[in-house]
């Protein structure tokens, strides 16, 4: 709904998996925050987690995201909108690390279109694999960015038997670190990747 706002706590759960279309749905300026629970977005007949049209999502405190086996894309953005996964255990009081999993969708695992965002920092994770196509696809001026504010030990990022792993396309964006293991980067001449991860684009 237009601008609408929601909030989990660390004691509140969410399953929408197995709708004819759609799971989790945020349009329209719509914001939600995770503080610490849990969600389920598995099986649906298009997309796991759609976030359009300037909305956002915020995962925190540990969070865990499962976006598993949909007919779609795992969890996909569009129209300038956002997904922050974040954890600064300083600040939240929870050591465990927030972390999307995305596997076994029929399109790809994570799709970013017409200029949306991703961000991982701090201690915070993707596990992408076994997707038919990418990984994590950014077109269109979209961006994956890992960050860290905080010294972080023990968290691992992995993307990979997708096809390919990471796909950037039309001026997208990749920001990697030492922590990330991602088996293959493809990108096109327009597009650009930085960080221990990268290659030189085109590749």
């Amino acid at each position: 709904c237009t601008g609408a706002s929601g909030f989990l706590d660390a004691s509140s759960s969410m399953n929408t998996s197995n709708n004819f279309a759609l799971g989790l749905t945020m349009a329209s300026g719509a914001h939600m925050v995770d503080f610490g629970g849990r969600i389920d977005a598995n099986g649906n007949g298009l997309q796991g987690i759609a976030i359009d049209s300037k909305s956002g999502l915020d995962l925190d405190a540990g969070e865990q995201v499962h976006a598993v086996g949909n007919a779609g894309d795992g969890v996909h953005l569009e129209v300038g909108s956002t997904l922050t996964i974040f954890n600064t255990p300083q600040f939240s009081g929870v050591s465990a690390t927030t972390t999307l999993t995305a596997q076994g969708n029929g399109a790809n695992g994570i799709n970013l279109l017409s200029n949306s965002t991703m961000y991982v920092v701090n201690y915070a994770a993707l596990q992408v694999s076994g997707n038919t196509a990418a990984g994590v696809a950014a077109d269109d001026g979209s961006a994956l960015t890992f960050a860290q504010s905080v010294p972080v030990t023990g968290v691992t990022t992995n993307i990979s038997a997708n096809r390919p792993d990471v796909l950037l396309s039309f001026a997208s964006r990749l920001t990697t670190l030492a922590n990330d293991a991602i088996a293959q980067v493809h990108c096109d001449a327009t597009s650009a990747a930085r960080g221990p991860a990268a290659v030189t684009c085109p590749h």
